[in-house]
């Protein structure tokens, strides 16, 4: 169970999205049925909980029913003739065939039990290409979802439905635009798919132009702010890309190379790698280090602190004087996480 995200209806209704469900396989729609079954027994619990906590706010709550299928995160993703990349949502990347713009933080959800859940930052408003949503294989499809051609770390904010409402929105218009519909107010040309369409600057010009005329915002005056020249800049993208390189919200646009990094960003990084890669005993080290050093969590990281936890790790000192940056941080994460 994690924080509850509520929603009144007008009847007195709570729509509740709260459990997390793990060991689920997406594309299995027997593993699929076997964890729906297992969430609906897991909701009744929820609300014998809700109720016992809080009597004045759920006192006479009963369960009405769970919804008919599960909301899936993460599954596969399309190999798309264009990749969307974690650092080119989080700085703000802009694209000559963007058909939409997205900006929703790059939360990451937990992937195991008792994990603690983490965040890469704050993008400034991204482009999502036209080509992301093409197949390399297949020349008459495309594919609007969380399985689009997103990076895994990317799809944390591509994930979200008002940026999906948008490309959905502009793949109808490209499907018109292809047929040479005359509702879709587009001039013709010649195109045999999609493929031919992605690769058309004319073609892609009456896109997003229509999707204009429609009201879509395809640009942004926001940027990011990229730190190329910086030492730890390449290490970083690495581990964004991995989803390990966590960043709090108010660093938007930005990797914060600069910046202090903070205890509880530092030590996520941590302990999702080891949590999925081992050893065992760095992961209780990390585990550790959270419960000692609880109420320095959201403050910079000291180098006093840093180094024992290195210490305890059997890793040697970082020298230098306080605080320590984001850039030292990636350096140091690139060489502990391999």
């Amino acid at each position: 169970l994690r924080g509850l995200n509520l929603s009144r209806q007008d009847d007195g209704s709570l729509l509740v999205n709260a459990l997390l469900l793990f060991g689920v396989e997406g594309a299995d729609p027997l593993s699929l049925e076997r964890k729906r079954v297992e969430a609906a027994l897991e909701a009744e619990r929820v609300v014998a909980y809700l109720r016992g906590k809080d009597p004045l706010l759920f006192g006479t709550a009963h369960l009405a029913g769970v919804a008919p299928s599960l909301y899936i995160r993460e599954s596969r993703h399309l190999k798309a003739l264009y990749r969307l990349k974690a650092e080119e949502v989080l700085l703000g990347r802009t694209f000559p065939d963007a058909v939409a713009l997205g900006g929703y933080p790059l939360d990451g959800q937990v992937y195991f039990p008792g994990e603690t859940p983490y965040l890469l930052g704050t993008p400034a408003p991204y482009g999502v290409p036209f080509r992301s949503l093409v197949p390399r294989e297949l020349r008459n499809l495309l594919v609007v979802s969380q399985a689009a051609g997103f990076d895994s770390a990317a799809a944390f904010s591509a994930r979200v439905v008002p940026l999906q409402m948008a490309l959905g929105e502009a793949a109808g218009v490209a499907a018109a635009l292809l047929r040479k519909a005359p509702q879709a107010g587009l001039t013709k040309v010649p195109l045999a798919d999609f493929h031919e369409l992605a690769a058309s600057g004319q073609a892609l010009e009456a896109l997003r132009k229509r999707l204009a005329q429609r009201g879509a915002r395809l640009s942004s005056p926001e940027g990011g702010r990229v730190e190329v020249e910086r030492p730890g800049y390449r290490e970083a993208v690495v581990l964004l890309r991995r989803g390990l390189f966590a960043g709090p919200y108010y660093l938007k646009g930005s990797l914060g190379l600069s910046e202090p990094v903070l205890l509880g960003d530092f030590l996520a990084n941590l302990e999702h790698y080891y949590r999925a890669k081992g050893p065992e005993e760095r992961l209780r080290v990390v585990l550790k280090a959270r419960e000692l050093f609880r109420e320095e969590l959201q403050k910079p990281l000291k180098r006093l602190t840093l180094n024992q936890l290195l210490q305890a790790l059997g890793e040697g000192r970082l020298s230098g004087a306080d605080p320590v940056t984001r850039g030292e941080a990636a350096l140091l994460l690139y060489r502990l996480l391999p």
